[in-house]
């Protein structure tokens, strides 16, 4: 793969990231879902307890998690690898409406049809902070 390649996934991992917490944030469960791929693995099991696989799965999960006020990716590094795969490790600021989290998220990705698409996502928090009552809305 050549450089300009490896720069031109970075860019649009990026693009990916930033979409995911955009739609986090604005539910409308079809665009999130399109972020990822049919046979997609969401470990969130030293989050929640489970791991969801496929679409009805992913969706079931968004519908019902806690409500977010806001998702905040705040860094990332990404290795790309020459068979159209990627890796990505990032940091999300999550924040609720008495608590906000700093959770981990890697994701296994996978180039198809010119769009780099989650396949496995795996989270940990990593710290918690809570509000004092009247702190936040």
């Amino acid at each position: 793969m050549q450089q300009v390649e490896i720069l031109q996934a970075k860019i649009d991992i990026s693009e990916l990231v930033a979409r995911y917490g955009y739609h986090c944030d604005h539910p409308g469960w079809d665009d999130i879902l399109a972020l990822f791929t049919d046979d997609a693995v969401f470990d969130a099991s030293t989050v929640y307890g489970k791991v969801m696989t496929g679409p009805a799965e992913l969706r079931q999960f968004y519908e019902t998690a806690p409500e977010a006020v806001a998702h905040h990716p705040t860094s990332q590094f990404t290795e790309v690898h020459d068979d159209g795969t990627a890796s990505t490790h990032l940091k999300m600021i999550v924040l609720f409406h008495r608590q906000a989290f700093s959770v981990d998220y890697d994701w296994d990705l996978v180039q198809r049809d010119g769009k780099w698409l989650i396949r496995r996502q795996t989270i940990g928090v990593i710290g918690k902070v809570r509000f004092a009552e009247g702190a936040a809305a």
